[in-house]
């Protein structure tokens, strides 16, 4: 069905649907559609929030979307995209935020744990920096490289900087590969042992990188050498 908003009964807009049953009694496409805010013309929010979901297959491939011209989808402009981009940024922070409350990252297992969802099924290759204190807990994560070439153009002083004002102790690198290959490639290779020879004479200990694919993922640390 393609009803506007404005012929749907007042008591089953998302809005209204929301002020009485409460948040909570609100589909995935009732959620978008107060998100998104309204619709154009010959179609409603409630029908475009359901396209959106059906493109996507669902909430988790729609939140991975970092960029407004990802979203190809017509009663969408740029702000409307933004803020539903901002929304499942919002999401995946405050999740940040719990774990790093209640999370160490003492073994890769841990690490595996908390970012192989974030990872494994994105379009764009992208690379995190992950800092953590003597515990191994969480302190800081920021991303460093986002694209789609197979080169990762990041600037070394501008990392070790990054990690000295956080007063990191052990930090971790995290990408992933689109392809699912997630062995690492002669670049990955040599980014990881440049950083790791140039922040050992800081004091600062590289405690892996991780590279995810789809279900898989390769760490440094369980295939080479690594001193503590």
């Amino acid at each position: 069905m393609n009803h506007r908003l404005k012929d749907i009964l007042t008591s089953e807009r998302p809005r209204e649907k929301a002020l009485k049953q409460g948040i909570n009694s609100l589909s995935d496409g009732e959620l978008l559609a107060l998100i998104i805010g309204s619709g154009i013309k010959n179609s409603s929010v409630i029908a475009i929030s359901e396209q959106l979901l059906a493109r996507y297959q669902g909430l988790f491939a729609l939140s991975q979307i970092v960029h407004p011209n990802q979203l190809t989808i017509s009663g969408l402009g740029p702000s409307r995209k933004l803020a539903l981009i901002a929304a499942f940024q919002i999401a995946k922070r405050i999740e940040i935020s719990r774990a790093r409350q209640t999370t160490r990252l003492a073994d890769v297992e841990a690490i595996v744990n908390l970012y192989q969802q974030r990872f494994a099924r994105l379009e764009q290759e992208v690379m995190f920096l992950v800092m953590l204190n003597g515990k191994k807990e969480l302190i800081q994560e920021i991303q460093l490289y986002t694209g789609t070439g197979d080169m990762v153009d990041v600037n070394m002083r501008e990392i070790l900087v990054t990690l000295l004002r956080a007063n990191t102790v052990y930090y971790i690198m995290i990408h992933n590969h689109p392809s699912g290959e997630v062995r690492p490639s002669r670049a990955d290779r040599f980014l990881t042992g440049e950083l790791k020879e140039k922040a050992s004479q800081l004091g600062l200990k590289f405690f892996d990188h991780l590279i995810f694919g789809g279900n898989q993922y390769y760490s440094f640390r369980e295939h080479e050498f690594w001193d503590e």
